[in-house]
């Protein structure tokens, strides 16, 4: 009987310290960074209404394709009016991104701690491509050599087949 009053307290302890863990959620994220720049990664972090999020309680750790970024080269803050239920994490880079896959990895809350992995693909450049006018078709003309060339070739009045020698 006392096994089962301990085992009672002890997951009824556990319960209550996980809780406010339980309402803090993750929404949305935006990601338009491209190769060649920094890091300008967001992600919407709900909360309870008698929840807060302080900045020194949100850590994040960067992965460009299988290389760490160091610590000193990602940058976390907290964007958002205390009084909404939604903040903004956003996580920014010194480093310029040269792989397509980074992941992030973001951690929210003081006592009880939340991360999230999230894994982004970043898009190349966009290349400006000048419009041109829609124009004629230029026939194909024939080099000088390569005219040369087609001519000595004798013109056959059919396909040839070939005859295997048994």
């Amino acid at each position: 009987m006392r096994a089962v009053l301990t085992f009672t307290a002890i997951g009824t302890a556990l319960w209550f310290a996980a809780s406010t863990a339980q309402a803090i959620g993750f929404g949305r994220i935006s990601n338009p960074t491209q190769l060649g720049q920094p890091l300008n990664f967001s992600a919407v972090v709900r909360l309870e209404p008698d929840e807060a999020l302080p900045g020194d309680c949100v850590s994040a750790e960067v992965l460009s394709g299988d290389n760490r970024l160091a610590s000193g080269q990602v940058r976390v803050s907290v964007d958002g009016s205390p009084e909404s239920g939604e903040r903004t994490v956003r996580v920014t880079t010194s480093a310029l991104i040269d792989e397509p896959v980074v992941t992030v990895s973001v951690t929210v809350g003081c006592q009880a701690k939340v991360t999230r992995r999230f894994v982004a693909f970043v898009d190349p450049p966009l290349i400006n491509v000048p419009q041109t006018a829609f124009t004629e078709p230029v026939p194909p003309r024939a080099e000088p050599q390569t005219a040369t060339i087609v001519n000595a070739v004798p013109r056959s009045a059919g396909p040839t087949r070939l005859r295997s020698a048994d």
